[in-house]
């Protein structure tokens, strides 16, 4: 509700999403556990930078003072309406942001979508173990955007994209980037009418929809309101 009449969205801190390994990946662990399975030279490059240990700190730390804004591709996932929306009892909300908005440089750090890879800091490690000509720069960034978007694939069906922000807290938008509200199974009535009250009032229109059951036996979709 804070979204619709305050125009906000909320970026949390990476110590309070709900997968202890968001934004959190061991660093070091990884770069032994490549380092491994690999053997000669290319071991010994991954070892020695398993050594960076304040390196390594000064990142938690800064990855530990970001702000992220959690959002979905899929409108019509049955486990994300119940884990998400109060078990069909709430709404999504559907933005619409010009890729301009989102790279300015300084009010956002970038937008990313997660990726659901097994071990994809390790992996990362050993693909760049070889990479000779690669910039402290380069691996820097590299491995801020790994961290930053990895995820477990039994995540995947979030198919998740997310906003980063140099901080945590509440972020006041523009509410013109408010393209679609899409209600639950089971949003009441009431509140049917209190969001739609709420978006007439808006200075462009708001399509409205609500999910419904589809034919087959577990199957849902949206219809216009």
């Amino acid at each position: 509700m804070d979204s619709l009449v305050k125009g906000s969205l909320y970026f949390s801190s990476p110590s309070k999403l709900n997968d202890p390994f968001d934004c959190k990946l061991d660093i070091r662990k990884s770069l032994l556990h490549a380092a491994d399975k690999l053997s000669g030279w290319k071991s010994d490059r991954l070892i020695e930078l398993s050594k960076e240990e304040k390196l390594f700190d000064s990142l938690r730390t800064d990855f530990g003072k970001i702000g992220v804004c959690s959002f979905s591709r899929d409108t019509i996932n049955v486990l994300m309406w119940s884990h998400y929306a109060n078990n069909h009892k709430g709404m999504t909300i559907l933005y619409d942001f010009p890729m301009q908005y989102l790279d300015d440089g300084k009010t956002f750090i970038g937008t990313v979508d997660a990726i659901y890879e097994e071990n994809a800091l390790t992996n990362w490690f050993i693909k760049i173990a070889e990479q000779t000509n690669m910039t402290f720069h380069d691996f820097l960034d590299g491995l801020s955007l790994l961290v930053l978007r990895s995820k477990d694939p039994m995540w995947s069906y979030e198919k998740e994209v997310r906003i980063v922000r140099p901080e945590p807290g509440n972020f006041k938008i523009d509410k013109k980037y408010i393209k679609q509200i899409c209600f639950g199974l089971h949003t009441s009535q009431d509140d049917i009418s209190l969001v739609t009250e709420i978006v007439k009032h808006y200075d462009h229109d708001v399509d409205l929809c609500r999910v419904i059951r589809e034919e087959s036996d577990f199957g849902i979709n949206i219809e216009d309101i």
